[in-house]
């Protein structure tokens, strides 16, 4: 049997395009979701623009968990599924 796979990128910190992969994935079949948040700044935190420090969180952390949430109801009902997150 096939198994297609579905890549869905975002890449930037926008919360309508994280919703949009979300309500994407939702409507799938999905047996495994590989979630990689990965952005990052560098400075001296004092000096770091705080609105953007947000956003990136919102990325790593919430837009992660907000893919999670969109799979999650398909693999508990089909009683299958992995799900693999990791960060770099």
């Amino acid at each position: 049997a096939q198994h297609p796979a579905l890549v869905v990128a975002v890449e930037d910190a926008e919360a309508e395009a994280a919703q949009a992969a979300a309500d994407e994935l939702a409507e799938r079949s999905i047996s495994i979701l590989c979630a990689n948040a990965g952005t990052a700044t560098f400075g001296p935190v004092a000096q770091l623009d705080p609105a953007a420090e947000k956003a990136q969180v919102q990325l790593n952390v919430l837009g992660v968990h907000d893919l999670v949430l969109a799979v999650l109801p398909g693999m508990l009902a089909s009683r299958a599924g992995g799900i693999l997150i990791s960060g770099s």
